[in-house]
Formats: structure tokens, sequence, C-alpha cells
């Protein structure tokens, strides 16, 4: 019977009771497999490090970056998909072109639980899926690092839109008071006689 106390072992436990199907060093404390995420299959490693105070993810992207001018415009991308991250980095191994996703987690006292792995490892699977397409889009489909990275970044650019779209103005339903007509009859009227004046239609003509 295993001792789950240990880091090593919960995380071992932890992927035997979910049924997956993985391989391990104990000596290295290293649990390895391959999972399938929405954009491509990746290849996933799990260590205990530093005294079994750190549990650290790395997600290998299944393509490499050989050629040198296609290093530096990957190594762009990934500066500018770091910038945007909350949690974690991606990195470029330049020895071999080999762009992995990296997360870590203290330990704590409490030690390691089913939900911290769980947890983790949702958030560098959402990640990879979402900047992977980046990655393809710089290789092989023409698209500079920023244009790649924003497209990847779309979703969250049109929440922020959304969020700071000022809300349009209330319609004004109130109609505007009618002028009144003038009276036909008004003394201001031209052309009508000024009763003040004594000219009206009444008054007895001089004799001529």
């Amino acid at each position: 019977m295993p001792n789950f106390s240990a880091p090593f072992n919960a995380l071992v436990g932890h992927f035997e009771s979910n049924g997956l199907n993985f391989n391990s060093d104990q000596e290295d404390k290293v649990v390895f497999f391959t999972m399938c995420g929405d954009a491509a299959v990746y290849t996933c490693r799990f260590r205990i490090t530093h005294d079994d105070d750190v549990l650290q993810i790395d997600l290998a992207m299944p393509v490499l970056a050989r050629q040198p001018k296609v290093r530096e415009q990957v190594l762009e991308l990934v500066a500018r998909a770091n910038r945007g991250l909350p949690l974690g980095r991606f990195d470029l191994d330049l020895s071999d072109g080999q762009v992995t996703f990296h997360i870590g987690h203290t330990i704590g006292s409490s030690g390691l639980q089913d939900e911290d792995v769980r947890r983790l490892f949702s958030t560098a699977m959402a990640t990879v899926d979402r900047y992977f397409p980046a990655l393809m889009r710089l290789m092989y489909g023409g698209h500079t690092p920023e244009d790649a990275v924003y497209l990847s970044e779309l979703e969250a650019h049109s929440a922020k839109v959304t969020d700071t779209k000022p809300s349009a103005p209330a319609k004004k339903t109130a109609r505007r008071p009618r002028k009144k007509n003038p009276d036909p009859k008004s003394a201001d009227q031209p052309g009508l006689p000024d009763p003040a004046q004594g000219e009206g239609t009444d008054q007895p003509q001089k004799d001529r």
C-alpha cells in the first residue's frame, strides 16, 4: 500500500483513480503521458521538485521550430503570448525548437490534493489549446507573431470591448410643445388698423 501522504505517491494515486494510462519514474518523481486536447495531442510531464514542495507541469507542443528564421519568430510569439497569461508561461528550447507550456504549484503543509492537480492541469490544457493555433498560423499560415497571438486572444479582446462599450442614451419620447397660432385679430399684425390711433372704419369722415 503506497504512502499517499508523500506528494509523488499522491500524484500517482490521482492518475490511477482517474483511469489514465501513464508512465512514472519514482526516483526522479516524474509522471508522463500523452493527452489529446481540442487542438492537438500534447506530451505531458508532471514533476515533484524542491524537496517535495512544488508540483511542476510541462505540456510540449507536437511541432518543432528548427529553422533559425522561424525560431526567431517563435521567440517573439512566445513573448507576446506570455504577456497576456495570468498563470504559467511558454518556453522555447533553443537547442531543438521545442515549445512547452510550464506551470507550477506550491504544495504546502496540507499536501497535494486531487483538486490541486485537476485545476492546474485544466488550466494548462486550456492554455495550450488556445495558443497552439497561433503557432500553426505563424509556422505554416504566413501570419506575423503579433497577428497570430491576437487571433488566439480574439475572444478576450471581444469581451473587453463589450465591457467598456458605453450604453446608448435613452431616447426622448416627450414631444416638444406646439407653438400657438397667433390670433388673426391681433392688432400687432401688419395691415390692420390700430384702434388706439383712431383709424377704425367707424370714424366719421370729414367733409370735403
